[in-house]
C-alpha cells in the first residue's frame, strides 16, 4: 500500500525465473533483495496519482518493470536486473541507478519528458542498456556523482530519434562506449570519453573531451567558460562537423595522436593552443581558424591544411621537420 515500507526480501522460490509479482500503489522502501533466488515475473511502480518516491536499497531481478501512467522517482541503491524493455508512460519519470545495473532490453522514453539518472558517487557504474525514444528531442540521460567514472555502456539514442539531453555533472568521468545520439550534450570538469560517434551539440566547462581512433563528432563543441581550461583530444582520425569554440576558445586542443591519422574540422575552429602528438598525420581545418599559440611541428610528415581566412596569433615553426603547411584558397580568396 501506499506509504507502507518492507524490510524482509521478497524472493521466488518456484526454482525457475519470471514468476511472482510486486505491486508499489504509491511510495515505499524495500530494504532487502527482490528476487534474490529467481527473478520476479513483475514488478510495478508509479501508480500513485499525484507522483511516488520509491527506493529498492538492495539487489532488484526481474523479467519486468512495468511504470504507472504518473510521475515518480525510483531509486536502485543495489544492483537492477531488468530482462524486458522499460518503456516509460509519462513525463517527470525517474529512475535512478546508483551501482551497475542491466536492461537487457534498453529503455525507451517513449516520447515523454523523463530521465534516467545514472549516478557514481558510491563507485565507478556501469550502466548496460541501449537507450531509445520514439519521437526524437525527448528523454534524458543525467550522468552524476563526483569523481568516479560512469561508463555508459550500450547506445544512447539513435539518428533521427536524439534523446532531449545528456548531461554530465561537474568532475563526473563518463565514458560512452557506442554511439550517442542527443540534441544536447553537457559536460562539467571531468573528463568525458566517447569510444564511438556522437552527435550533439556538446558544452564542455573546465573539463576534457577524448574522442577514440576512427570515431566522428556530428555537432559543435562549445567552451561554455571563458576563463576555463577545456581541452579536446583525437585520439587517432576523427572528423568533426560543427564549429569548435564558438563562443570561446578551446583552451587546448591535442591532435596527430596516432600513426598517420587523418582528421578534419568542417567548420569554424578556435583554440588557444594545439599540440601535435609525435606522429606523421594530417589535419584540414576547412572553415575560419583562429589559434593564440604558437603551433609547433613535432614529427617529420606532418601536415596541416588551412582553407578558411586563418589567424595564428604567434605564428607556426616547422621546427625543423620535414612537414608541410598548406594554404588552400579554394573557392575564394583567403587571408593568412
Amino acid at each position: 500500500a501506499d506509504g507502507a515500507n518492507a524490510s524482509s526480501v521478497i524472493d521466488n522460490k518456484t526454482g525457475s525465473d519470471n514468476a511472482g509479482i510486486l505491486i508499489l500503489d504509491g511510495d515505499s522502501e524495500l530494504g532487502s533483495a527482490i528476487g534474490a533466488t529467481n527473478s520476479l515475473a513483475s514488478v510495478s511502480i508509479f501508480n500513485k496519482v499525484g507522483g511516488s518516491t520509491i527506493k529498492f536499497d538492495d539487489t532488484l531481478d526481474t523479467e519486468i518493470l512495468t511504470l504507472g501512467a504518473n510521475s515518480g522517482t525510483a531509486t536502485f541503491v543495489g544492483e537492477a536486473k531488468i530482462n524486458n524493455a522499460v518503456n516509460f508512460t509519462a513525463a517527470s519519470q525517474n529512475l535512478v541507478f546508483n551501482t551497475s545495473s542491466t536492461l537487457a532490453n534498453g529503455a525507451s522514453f517513449a516520447g515523454k519528458a523523463s530521465t534516467i539518472t545514472v549516478d557514481s558517487a558510491a563507485g565507478n557504474n556501469t550502466f548496460n542498456g541501449a537507450l531509445t525514444t520514439t519521437t526524437t528531442d525527448t528523454g534524458t540521460l543525467a550522468i552524476t556523482g563526483g569523481a568516479n567514472t560512469v561508463t555508459i555502456a550500450k547506445a544512447v539514442g539513435g539518428s533521427g530519434k536524439l534523446l532531449s539531453s545528456v548531461t554530465i555533472a561537474d568532475s563526473t568521468n563518463a565514458t560512452f562506449s557506442e554511439a550517442v545520439y542527443a540534441t544536447s550534450l553537457t559536460a562539467g570538469s571531468g573528463t568525458t570519453t566517447f569510444n564511438a560517434d556522437v552527435a550533439a551539440a556538446i558544452s564542455l566547462t573546465d573539463g576534457a573531451m577524448i574522442v577514440a581512433d576512427g570515431k566522428n563528432v556530428n555537432g559543435a563543441i562549445n567552451n561554455a567558460s571563458a576563463n576555463g581550461t577545456t581541452s579536446l583530444t583525437l585520439s587517432g582520425s576523427s572528423n568533426v562537423s560543427g564549429a569548435v569554440g564558438a563562443s570561446n576558445a578551446i583552451s587546448s586542443v591535442s591532435l596527430i595522436n596516432k600513426a598517420s591519422a587523418s582528421s578534419t574540422f568542417s567548420s569554424t575552429f578556435a583554440a588557444t593552443a594545439i599540440t601535435l602528438g609525435a606522429n606523421a598525420g594530417s589535419v584540414t581545418f576547412s572553415g575560419t581558424t583562429n589559434i593564440n599559440d604558437a603551433v609547433n611541428f613535432t614529427a617529420a610528415s606532418q601536415t596541416l591544411t588551412f582553407k578558411g581566412d586563418t589567424s595564428l596569433d604567434d605564428g607556426i615553426n616547422l621546427k625543423g621537420y620535414a612537414s608541410t603547411l598548406i594554404l588552400d584558397s579554394t573557392p575564394g580568396n583567403k587571408t593568412f
